[in-house]
Formats: structure tokens, sequence, C-alpha cells
């Protein structure tokens, strides 16, 4: 077999400065910043009274109390209208 009388390219050394390199991946060097949540909406607490009845005096076990009849209370309380 004969020798080849191709030309043999000569070799060039690259520096590796000039090889094709992959794009750089950005770190930051901030962390981001967690989303803010909105703030809570705190709603006033309206505290509920009912009317106090008046508390009967302590009275001795042979001492009758009149019959009251079931209507009576009703009338006494009066409906809380919001402001």
């Amino acid at each position: 077999m004969a020798a080849s009388t191709w030309p043999v390219p000569p070799v060039v050394a690259v520096a590796p400065e000039t090889w094709p390199l992959p794009p750089a991946v950005v770190v930051p060097l901030v962390p981001p910043v967690p989303p803010v949540p909105p703030p809570l909406v705190v709603l006033p607490v309206v505290p509920l009274t009912l009317p106090t009845l008046p508390t009967l005096p302590v009275l001795p076990t042979w001492v009758e109390l009149p019959v009251v009849p079931l209507a009576l209370p009703a009338l006494l309380v009066e409906p809380v209208l919001p402001t």
C-alpha cells in the first residue's frame, strides 16, 4: 500500500477561553423576597349583651309568689337594633 499523499492539516491548539462555552447560569446574590401576604382584616368584636331581668329577693319558702303570665317576659325584652 502506498503512502498517502494527502496533505496533513496542522494541529492547532485552541485556548480554553475561545471554546464554545455553555451560557453561564446567573445566580442572584440576594435571595428572592417571598410574597407578602395581604394584611388580615380584624373585625371588631361587639359583645352582645342581653337585658338583665331584675333578680327576685330571697324569700322564705312559705311565701307564695303570684303566677306571672308567660307573655309578660316577652314584653320586658326590648329589641336591640344594630347601630
